[in-house]
């Protein structure tokens, strides 16, 4: 059956193809439904649609510009290649799942061609679900396409809109369906397929609608790989990619501290070092990060790091351009001594895009370790710890320098008693006894 099909595909005949699988599988009645709260939210699947039919607009106007008719052929034809490859290929095969998710967009396609809104199926109660193997209802579903499209063609009495909105429907349902068995994120999928179209485009540069956003969870993951090292699909949270301690964390030293002794501090792998209450440190991240020259990073520390006082006290963005480790100056402003492990997840990162292409770009390199420069800084800025320790000297001296004081007066006193004694002795003395 399958040898027929791909023979005349090999002919690349379209319709003769179309219509040897009707002929194979003749059943009407294929019930297709889906659990959405499992599979793909209405909200998610309403925002692919529209960055789709942005997509093609974009990156296929030739298409795009084809009456209804020509991107229906169009879009059939790609479902048969397509299914060659499911067809031929193992379910674990890369090429296998490819044509599944290029099926998937396809369907996606015809579907705003069509102006089907496929985020309402995804809310039809899964009562009844299909036991036929998902291959033969993928051909039964291209068949029914076939008709529909060469109908259009001889100009027959056909249904041919009301049968192109339900087959695409149902298509919509069984990949969604396939996708969902083989543990696939269709849509996530999806979406890094379309980023995947429209980088390897020459011109993906100028036709890229430039906006400062900050990228998305999807976005994150399809572009940190190629600039973030190590890197970790684990670490993407919310929009944002968490960081790393590194091994290298400087504590800042009292004024007093020769600078001999003012050493950072090598941590190796689940080693911890203590930051004391009131003290300052620099941390340095365990990956290297690579900053496009279109876009920017924000950085912070974790909310829980924060709550419990260790707080950021540096810069909290990361220039265009920039490639190298990140360097945190951090303050221990709680009460109690906070305790950092070597690869902890401390530091969280942002990107956004800018608005254009930076053409002043960070230039200078980034940092691989902490430089001498900041820990042998100046002695003005002290940390608590020092202040307290300047302070108790200086309290020292002052009641030093008032026991002193308070002596002086006494012997001052004691000498102007004596002279009065004296005084009043040698001469006044005599007076009142005359």
């Amino acid at each position: 059956m399958l040898t027929n099909i791909k023979e005349c595909y090999a002919k690349h005949s379209l319709f003769n193809c179309f219509n040897t699988m009707r002929i194979l599988f003749l059943e009407d009645n294929i019930n297709l439904t889906i659990m959405s709260d499992k599979l793909i939210s209405t909200e998610n699947m309403y925002a692919y649609q529209r960055r789709l039919m942005k997509h093609d607009g974009v990156y296929h106007p030739e298409i795009v510009a084809l009456g209804v008719s020509r991107r229906m052929n169009h879009i059939a034809l790609h479902l048969i290649k397509y299914l060659g490859s499911l067809a031929s290929l193992p379910i674990s095969a890369p090429e296998n799942k490819k044509a599944l998710i290029d099926s998937f967009i396809m369907i996606v396609s015809a579907s705003n061609l069509l102006g089907i809104p496929l985020a309402k199926d995804l809310e039809i109660d899964a009562a009844n679900e299909t036991n036929e193997i998902f291959i033969n209802v993928y051909i039964q579903l291209l068949a029914e396409l076939a008709k529909a499209c060469e109908a259009t063609d001889h100009q027959e009495d056909y249904p041919i809109r009301s049968t192109w909105n339900k087959n695409i429907r149902k298509f919509f349902l069984l990949i969604v369906q396939e996708a969902s068995s083989r543990n696939i994120s269709i849509l996530e999928d999806a979406s890094y397929r379309l980023a995947s179209v429209e980088r390897k485009n020459s011109l993906d540069h100028i036709l890229q609608e430039k906006k400062m956003s900050f990228w998305s969870s999807q976005t994150l993951e399809s572009r940190l790989p190629d600039l973030i090292e190590p890197f970790s699909k684990d670490c993407i949270e919310s929009a944002s990619y968490e960081l790393s301690l590194g091994e290298e964390v400087h504590i800042s030293a009292l004024p007093d501290t020769p600078h001999k002794d003012r050493k950072p501090i090598i941590l190796k792998e689940k080693e911890t070092v203590v930051i004391p209450p009131g003290q300052f440190a620099f941390l340095i991240t365990l990956e290297k990060v690579s900053i496009p020259n279109d876009a920017i990073a924000f950085i912070s520390m974790k909310f829980g790091i924060k709550a419990k006082g260790l707080i950021n006290v540096s810069g909290f963005h990361v220039d265009p351009g920039y490639t190298g480790r990140l360097i945190f100056a951090v303050y221990n402003a709680g009460p109690l001594s906070f305790q950092v492990k070597y690869g902890q997840r401390l530091f969280v990162l942002w990107l956004a895009d800018l608005n254009d292409n930076n053409n002043r770009a960070r230039e200078t390199p980034g940092y691989d370790s902490i430089p001498t420069s900041l820990t042998n800084g100046p002695e003005a800025v002290s940390s608590l710890p020092s202040l307290l320790k300047r302070l108790d000297k200086l309290e020292k001296k002052v009641e030093k320098y008032t026991t002193k004081q308070a002596i002086v007066w006494a012997i001052a006193l004691s000498i102007t008693l004596l002279i009065a004694k004296y005084v009043l002795d040698r001469y006044l003395a005599p007076l009142l006894g005359q």
